[in-house]
């Protein structure tokens, strides 16, 4: 800087006095060395014909004399000019800090001008042009937030990571609070965990997260409950979030619908987390589809109350997880058969895939090789005469009247009663022996298997004989009628003897 060199020190020394005085009476936001720095010929201008002039020109017109290191080498008739534009633009400034000043005032609702002068007076950032547009968008984030701007009005100098923790702390709260119905000391309890991950509850997503949790528990407080101990889980990819929420919530949903508390689960040896990789590939983040898979869980494990039982509906879903895909309805109808047939609850893994004919002659063949104890070779025997549904049907109705080692040696001794086209016979006349075991008549045949197969002439006269002398115990009739009605439906009779109808308990074959 040649021309500053050659200037004296006196003189130099007396335009940086010069400078700094009138850079400090008008409240310039620069430095005298900020603007020595910026134009540092600025010393080797003329003090009285530059200098001077131009600073007074330039507070005069309102401009920051700081502007004197943009304007000192310009000719006398581009200052002009240029301070003609600047000047123009201060009053433009002007009129938009009126307009900011009226918008700012209907933001914090204050109507008193004096009042919003004290306001800037107290936070002037508010006031400087450069920050109206963050002042802006920080006052309608506020709103949204639920925050009320004229108690928050520090919040608007706030740095951007401040304001940001107090726009979600805020969201985040409001929406707990009103729409989670969590009261205040839970929010504030899940507040510091889920901030401090950095999640945003101003995102849609964010919140989306919360319900889905809070539509698979059954209170508040077990949504507080996995929102202290799982925060990350907001936080994550979709992908992750779905595998925590079918896993969480299982877990939860084993616990409500089934009364499964954790401990059971352990000591049955078996988790939510289990049953989830047992059928990876199932859409287990689907609240219908988990409810489903609980039914089915529910329907295996309610076959029997014992706690053997619930240990052998486990090991049975371990071994075969496949079992809680089989629709409810066909899981339900092939128990009903199991029970029908006294088969075991293991037996479910291997009838459940079979269509409904095939299981009832798996079923059949278990009854009669498990219960009646018959070998191979009897059951290819038996087989013979008729199918094995039909042979377990008679063997059961005939259990209802006899013991199951006698049933057994009858069937053994007279296949007969196992030829085609006896069944409703049998059965028919079973009942009817039945209902008089019932009430209080039984009738013990000398030969079971004869009586039952005997024409019904000879059946008829069989029964007769002993159907007169079995009158009434009680003489009223009028119970005696109750008697007859109760009678099986499905047995065709006629009256031997009308008038005696109502002292009969008995009545004639056709």
């Amino acid at each position: 800087m040649p021309t500053v060199v050659c200037v004296g020190l006196s003189n130099i020394s007396c335009k940086l006095d010069y400078m700094e005085m009138i850079l400090k009476q008008e409240g310039s936001l620069s430095s005298l060395r900020d603007v020595v720095l910026k134009q540092p010929t600025l010393l080797g201008y003329s003090h009285h014909s530059r200098i001077v002039p131009r600073m007074q020109m330039l507070v005069k017109n309102m401009v920051d004399p700081a502007k004197i290191s943009v304007c000192i080498s310009m000719s006398e008739s581009n200052f002009v000019k240029w301070l003609d534009r600047s000047t123009a633009r201060l009053l433009a400034k002007d009129v938009d800090r009126a307009a900011w000043v009226k918008e700012l005032a209907d933001n914090l609702q204050i109507i008193d001008s004096e009042e919003m002068e004290d306001v800037l007076a107290n936070h002037p950032s508010l006031a400087i042009p450069s920050q109206q547009k963050r002042s802006k968008q920080r006052l309608l984030k506020m709103r949204r937030a639920r925050l009320f701007p004229r108690d928050n009005l520090e919040a608007l100098g706030y740095e951007d990571e401040k304001f940001h923790d107090l726009i979600s702390s805020s969201l985040l709260r409001s929406f707990l609070n009103e729409e989670m119905k969590m009261n205040s000391t839970a929010t504030e309890e899940v507040l510091v965990p889920v901030l401090k991950l950095g999640v945003n509850p101003g995102k849609k997503s964010c919140r989306n997260r919360i319900k889905s949790i809070r539509d698979g528990v059954n209170s508040t407080d077990e949504l507080v409950g996995i929102l202290l101990q799982y925060p990350e889980a907001l936080s994550g990819d979709k992908i992750e979030f779905n595998r925590f929420l079918a896993t969480v919530l299982f877990q939860y949903e084993l616990e409500s619908k089934l009364g499964m508390s954790q401990e059971e689960e352990e000591r049955l040896n078996i988790t939510s987390v289990e049953l989830q990789h047992l059928l990876p590939r199932e859409p287990w983040s689907r609240r219908a589809f988990r409810l489903k898979i609980l039914a089915t869980i529910d329907c295996i494990l309610s076959q029997t109350n014992s706690d053997k039982a619930a240990a052998t509906g486990w090991r049975l879903i371990r071994e075969q997880p496949r079992l809680l895909l089989v629709p409810l309805s066909k899981l339900k109808t092939r128990f009903d058969l199991m029970r029908e047939t006294e088969c075991d609850v293991s037996v479910i893994s291997d009838i459940a895939f079979m269509p409904m004919a095939d299981a009832k002659q798996f079923c059949a063949m278990h009854y009669l090789r498990h219960k009646l104890r018959f070998t191979p070779r009897v059951l290819q025997k038996v087989s013979a005469t008729s199918s094995l549904d039909v042979i377990m049907s008679i063997a059961r109705c005939l259990e209802s009247i006899l013991p199951r080692d006698t049933v057994r040696s009858m069937l053994l001794e007279s296949p007969s009663l196992l030829t085609k086209g006896t069944t409703r016979k049998i059965c028919q006349r079973v009942r009817l022996l039945c209902h008089l075991d019932s009430v209080g008549l039984p009738y013990k045949p000398d030969n079971f298997s004869d009586f039952l197969l005997q024409p019904n002439q000879a059946f008829v006269k069989e029964l007769v004989p002993n159907a007169e002398t079995w009158i009434a115990i009680n003489s009223d009739k009028e119970a005696s009628k109750v008697i007859l009605d109760d009678f099986p439906r499905s047995v065709p009779y006629v009256s031997f003897q009308e008038a005696n109808r109502a002292l009969s308990r008995v009545v004639q074959w056709n």
